[in-house]
């Protein structure tokens, strides 16, 4: 959990929207769990419910804001 709050730190660092070659801000959310993952076309996806729950939550992380599941948080 450590590792991955790190790493949404820092990618919202790169994406904050104030650099003019990445004018976004970016969101994210996650859940810690298992996850199937399939070689696709275009890169690795991947599926599963800790996927699905991960999504469910990121409606509650405003831009440069990180959503972790309760389970997760505890």
């Amino acid at each position: 959990l450590e590792e991955a709050i790190k790493c949404s730190v820092e990618i919202h660092q790169t994406f904050d929207g104030s650099r003019p070659e990445f004018p976004i801000r970016l969101r994210a959310s996650f859940h810690e769990g298992k996850v199937l993952c399939a070689n696709m076309n275009v890169g690795l996806d991947y599926f599963g419910n800790t996927v699905n729950q991960a999504a469910k939550i990121q409606k509650h992380a405003d831009a440069l804001e990180i959503a972790v599941t309760k389970e997760d948080w505890e």
